[in-house]
């Protein structure tokens, strides 16, 4: 109010009429910009879901109908008019969500990987990192070999103690080698030949250690 009263409107208004009407419309639109500044937004538009059909829609439409018919009037009979329409719309919506689902479950079963990945969508499934957090590849890569160090290292003072033959070594060894291997299948190729060769070496290291066939000497 104090700004519209200390304005030149107020203050100094034009004696012509042209002049008058540009001082207005200038004092407005100055009012209006300082005490309700235009204001740009982001609107992002939800995609629509595949399984809603326009015969949904129709549902829809006239379930609101008789929603707004029952609003009016809060009579018995519209009552359960609506309801009727409304368990129907309900009905329909999980049929078209059966029948869409089915389809795609359909055209992915010839391609089992793209067969989990749409089963694991429709459950809302998300698989947690099998990878431990690492600043970097060389990091994540030494902790492993730190990991195969440490463990060999445990199963030869095992082996000492025990005399275990060198056969359940390396049974054991290659499902280690397996199990590290299924949690690097994302890694690059050079990581992975890195990864063979390496077990192949402490293998062969472990072999040609022993000159009895059947048991492990020391290292």
């Amino acid at each position: 109010m104090l700004d519209v009263i200390s304005s030149s409107l107020i203050i100094h208004p034009p004696s012509d009429l042209s002049g008058f009407v540009d001082c207005y419309n200038s004092t407005l639109a100055a009012l209006l910009n300082k005490h309700a500044p235009l204001k740009s937004t982001t609107l992002r538009t939800k995609p629509a879901n595949k399984w809603f059909t326009p015969a949904l829609n129709k549902l829809k439409q006239a379930k609101r109908h008789l929603e707004r018919v029952w609003s009016r009037s809060h009579s018995t009979e519209d009552l359960k008019s609506f309801h009727s329409a409304t368990n129907h719309y309900h009905a329909a919506i999980i049929k078209a969500k059966r029948n869409y689902n089915s389809s795609l479950i359909s055209s992915s079963r010839t391609n089992p990987r793209q067969l989990w990945k749409t089963v694991n969508k429709l459950l809302h499934r998300t698989s947690a990192p099998t990878l431990p957090s690492s600043n970097s590849l060389s990091n994540l890569a030494q902790s492993f070999a730190t990991f195969f160090s440490d463990k060999i290292h445990k199963l030869h003072t095992t082996l000492l103690s025990n005399r275990i033959p060198v056969f359940h070594l390396i049974f054991h060894l290659l499902i280690s080698y397996l199990s590290l291997l299924s949690l690097l299948m994302k890694f690059r190729s050079y990581y992975l030949s890195l990864l063979t060769r390496t077990v192949t070496w402490i293998l062969f290291l472990l072999l040609s250690s022993n000159n009895n066939p059947q048991f492990l000497s020391p290292l």
